[in-house]
């Protein structure tokens, strides 16, 4: 599609052209939303202001996706130039608690606006109802929206964090599946090695002990040393097949072997080996266990195939000593004057020395005037099995599990944004109830004129005079017996803040009282004559 295309339009975009649309729908609605009462509150302007607004909501909206408490303070220092900028605070309010990753940037930005407004009040003069209705629209136009932002990301959250949770538990099964499968074929590799293994290379001794037999005819001898060839070539085979099943870390059984050191001792001479067998058994004590009577096994197991492949035609002695609290086991064989190296897998030993340490003991393997010594000590009191495998009781020992900590921690999280969402907000709610209570106490019984101000109110009194003060209807009293001749003794509620002309609340002033205040004759007026007496 792009070979008629120019060079310059071949070059990858850049990543924020190739946004979702979805994306780009919604910052779209957004923009023209909050456009409408900007560009309606600025009807009577030139005409170049109404793209120039529109400019910069839009800026603002897709700056909110990357910064969006900056897009917010920007929001708040706009209305102080244009009111109608205040529509946008309950849209970038709600973006920003859903975007941002912590709540206490924006918990500082409403703590200073509420700390410079407090501040400020006193100092330029604003009168403390207007600094209470401020603080409420705060409350109500972004306060609340942010928190259901912060509400809707948390709920997201959790959402995304129990789908990443029921991954890993999918992975963690798998990897469990995957190390059972790797520990079976690590018992069977184990079994082949020591039992397969053992088997083929008394095969082999057999067949080089059948070859040197008299009498054998040259066709029989032929096929003798094939049989000892193939029995070695089979012997190579399985250990291909081993180093394929094994793996590096491996668990040796624990159950009791089904034959016993003296009768694997007697099969070996019965296949042609030369080897001896000294047994010093206790006379007391419990039998040792089956773990250690297992590896004991395999150490003379391993051994004699040892023997068998590395030094054919040798003497062999195994000696067995067992105590109470031990049991140590020596092979010796000497050197064969015709020996050939053998190829070796280096497994046996390892395997060995492994199996040795899992029961606790040590394994101890030298040369020696031209033979070959193998010992093992194997302690009756074999925990090294307890640690090859763990109990469930004895890995919940070691502390809680990695569920728990993550419970622990996502509990704490919650437990943060609920006071930092929840509790500050409602302390600032109170707070402004508290003022806006103390404020209506002031009025209610604070606010009053004294009768000597009363007193000295004309008819047309220009507001310069005294315009923070304004008379309330219904509140004058006529003095003692209501007789219309004598001074306001009584006081009037008033309501500082709110300056009217005074002259509607003088109408209301009984005709005695307005004679006197334009010197002694009343004004003409239509109606009927008003009553002396408490004002309506």
């Amino acid at each position: 599609m792009s070979r008629g295309l120019p060079a310059w339009a071949r070059i990858a975009r850049p990543r924020w052209l190739w946004r979702d649309r979805r994306t780009i729908l919604v910052d779209g609605v957004l923009s023209l939303a909050c456009s409408v009462p900007v560009v309606v509150g600025a009807i009577g302007t030139p005409w170049w202001t109404f793209p120039l607004r529109v400019l910069v909501v839009t800026a603002l909206i897709a700056g909110a996706r990357l910064y969006p408490l900056a897009s917010l303070a920007a929001v708040l220092l706009g209305a102080l130039l244009d009111a109608n900028v205040i529509f946008m605070a309950p849209v970038l309010a709600l973006l920003a608690g859903r975007r941002m990753p912590t709540a206490r940037p924006a918990l500082v930005v409403f703590a200073a606006v509420v700390t410079v407004g407090s501040v400020a009040t006193p100092l330029l003069g604003i009168p403390l109802n207007e600094w209470v209705s401020g603080m409420v629209i705060l409350l109500l136009t972004m306060v609340f929206p942010w928190l259901v932002g912060r509400s809707w990301r948390q709920y997201q959250d959790l959402v995304r964090a129990g789908w990443q949770r029921a991954d890993q538990l999918e992975r963690e099964q798998e990897i469990v599946s995957a190390e059972a499968r790797l520990r079976e074929r690590a018992r069977i590799a184990s079994d082949m090695h020591d039992s397969l293994g053992h088997e083929l290379s008394l095969l082999g001794v057999r067949a080089g002990a059948l070859e040197l037999a008299p009498g054998l005819t040259d066709e029989h001898r032929a096929a003798v040393r094939e049989l000892r060839a193939g029995a070695a070539d089979a012997t190579e085979h399985l250990r291909d097949i081993i180093g394929v099943l094994r793996e590096d870390t491996e668990h040796a059984p624990t159950g009791p072997v089904r034959e016993s050191i003296t009768a694997l001792v007697q099969r070996a001479n019965a296949s042609g080996m030369e080897a001896r067998l000294d047994v010093d058994e206790a006379t007391e004590g419990p039998p040792p266990p089956a773990m250690v009577d297992r590896a004991a096994y395999r150490v003379v197991q391993e051994a004699l195939t040892n023997a068998a492949k590395h030094a054919p035609g040798t003497a062999v002695t195994v000696q067995v000593r067992r105590t109470t609290a031990e049991t140590v086991v020596r092979v010796r064989n000497d050197q064969s004057p015709d020996a050939r190296p053998a190829p070796s897998g280096g497994r046996g030993l390892v395997g060995l020395d492994e199996r040795v340490r899992l029961v606790g003991g040590t394994l101890r393997t030298h040369a020696t005037g031209g033979g070959f010594e193998l010992v093992a000590s194997l302690p009756h009191t074999a925990d090294g099995g307890a640690q090859a495998q763990p109990t469930e009781p004895a890995a919940a020992d070691a502390g809680i599990t990695e569920s728990a900590r993550r419970l622990a921690h996502a509990s704490r999280r919650v437990r943060r944004s609920l006071v930092a969402s929840l509790v500050i907000p409602g302390a600032i709610g109170g707070l402004l109830v508290v003022v806006m209570a103390t404020q209506y106490a002031y009025k209610a019984y604070a606010s009053t004129m004294s009768p000597q101000t009363y007193r000295e109110l004309r008819v047309g009194q220009e507001r310069t005079r005294d315009g923070r003060v304004v008379a309330q209807p219904g509140v004058h009293r006529a003095g003692a017996g209501g007789r219309a001749g004598q001074a306001a003794t009584g006081t009037l509620r008033v309501l500082p803040g709110r300056a009217q002309h005074v002259q509607p609340a003088l109408r209301r002033v009984p005709a005695v009282l307005r004679r006197r205040a334009v010197g002694g004759q009343a004004p003409h007026r239509r109606g009927p004559p008003v009553k002396e007496g408490r004002t309506r």
